[in-house]
């Protein structure tokens, strides 16, 4: 690669690690469509930094989702969750830890540290291994989806829409 191709390396990762956090912590007070275009710039954000590194990174996200009113950004898989478990040892987004028996996903802010302190929670799969039905003792439907996925949709949609 060449000194200005890592520099723009350097700075999608940068704008993608802003455009993460502000998702994670604005995306129940935005709007549908603002939070579907910021996942898809990520996307293109992600689709261009591939296109310089040759790999195939991307962003995969759990969107939590009440069938009503309620959605939001529940983290990106594999970021760090800012908790712990009743061992110590620090929770990414997509960890599985044992509540009261029973496997519970690590979102963000969910369960809160107080809970996972309280209830011994121990975690009991990594964020590698994840399984989505890990997230089915929450209330809401969570669902998986990937920014790359989203990006080349609306891509497929724009095209569609033109013909």
């Amino acid at each position: 690669m060449t000194p200005a191709e890592e520099k723009r390396v350097h700075e999608l990762t940068e704008e993608i690690a802003g455009l993460k956090k502000h998702l994670v912590l604005k995306s129940a007070v935005m709007t549908n469509r603002d939070t579907a275009d910021e996942l898809e710039k990520i996307g293109e954000l992600l689709s261009e930094k591939n296109a310089l590194t040759g790999l195939h990174e991307d962003a995969v996200y759990l969107y939590l989702d009440d069938g009503e009113w309620f959605r939001e950004v529940k983290g990106f898989v594999g970021d760090d969750s800012g908790m712990h478990d009743c061992m110590g040892i620090t929770l990414k987004i997509g960890d599985t830890v044992s509540l009261n028996g029973y496997p519970r996903l690590i979102m963000q802010d969910m369960p809160s540290q107080k809970t996972l302190l309280e209830c011994g929670c121990k975690k009991i799969r990594d964020c590698s291994e994840m399984d989505i039905q890990d997230a089915f003792s929450c209330a809401f439907t969570v669902s998986l989806h990937s920014c790359l996925e989203d990006y080349e949709n609306s891509l497929a949609q724009g095209m569609e829409m033109r013909l």
